[in-house]
């Protein structure tokens, strides 16, 4: 298939040109063919201008908007090259590109967009990637554009982590309690994410107290001896007694009255989780219930025979 003006402006990347595009209607793919504008002599440095020597090329293939029910593929000759004024090092591509990106940036913001109005896992229906793939595009692009929190006249935060997945796998939200922007986001932490959240946490003394305990407070679930436990567990409400806290002072009692419950994971480690799962499972099943007489009371309304 012949390339034509109007594809043109859909592939207008500066600096390269459309060779040709084909299309494999079995695969439901276009492929679209670019090289370097032939006016272009030499690439210049991004640092000082200066025209930069070819060192290596590569043939790559990138993913990029889709074409109505076609994915579109951009194959082109990337290559690296060298100033010998800076000494700078730099790989070519067509604009919108990071070196070793799979997929246009324009894709990934048309991705991050549709994750606004549906689950990642159902992204996949519309864009051939998998949904994996479309969190972590939105990710990227969130945190590219997104503006950095404001810190400044923070009066209060809100803090709590969420399971998610299984083991322990654990996000950290905080928020400004006033206004609800998200100040820091954070899954299983790296040691530079805990020094960012220890700094935004010391804007709030007694949250940066109760943060700790609460942190400190996951080390009863590992004994295995109720005599350690205990001991553990005495320790723990008198820091959170000493912190002067209302809130976890009540909190501390409440541990206390419920010692013998807690001491007794040690030996048996059963939770209500089963439970609740199965809390869950009932409630799901009368849901549908409810749902199956309201359409039926409605057929029946309607005069409509079953």
């Amino acid at each position: 298939m012949c390339t034509t003006p109007s594809l043109r402006p859909m592939f207008a990347f500066p600096g390269w040109v459309i060779e040709q595009i084909d299309i494999d209607w079995e695969v439901k793919q276009a492929f679209v063919y670019l090289r370097r504008d032939g006016r272009i002599q030499h690439e210049k440095c991004s640092q000082c201008e200066t025209p930069m020597g070819q060192m290596k090329t590569k043939d790559r293939c990138v993913q990029d908007l889709p074409l109505g029910v076609l994915q579109v593929n951009l194959l082109f000759t990337a290559f690296q090259g060298r100033c010998s004024h800076c000494n700078n090092i730099e790989t070519v591509t067509i604009p919108g590109l990071t070196p070793k990106a799979q997929a246009t940036d324009r894709l990934k913001r048309h991705v991050s967009h549709l994750c606004r109005y549906m689950p990642c896992d159902k992204v996949p229906e519309f864009i051939t990637i998998s949904g994996g793939t479309a969190r972590r595009w939105d990710k990227e692009m969130l945190l590219r554009m997104l503006p950095a929190p404001k810190r400044d006249g923070i009066r209060a935060l809100l803090i709590d982590e969420k399971s998610i997945g299984k083991g322990h796998q654990y996000l950290t939200v905080v928020l400004n309690a006033d206004s609800g922007e998200t100040l820091f986001l954070g899954e299983n932490l790296t040691p530079k994410q805990e020094s960012s959240l220890k700094e935004l946490l010391s804007m709030n003394e007694d949250l940066n107290q109760a943060y700790i305990l609460k942190d400190m407070l996951k080390q009863l679930w590992t004994y295995t001896y109720k005599a350690c436990a205990s001991k553990f567990l005495d320790r723990w409400i008198e820091l959170a007694k000493e912190t002067g806290i209302a809130e976890l002072k009540r909190f501390a009692k409440g541990l206390d009255r419920a010692r013998e419950g807690l001491l007794s994971y040690c030996h048996h480690r059963i939770t209500a989780r089963r439970l609740k799962l199965s809390m869950e499972s009932s409630n799901a099943l009368s849901t549908k219930l409810v749902a199956t007489m309201i359409l039926i009371t409605s057929i029946l309304k309607s005069g409509t025979r079953l």
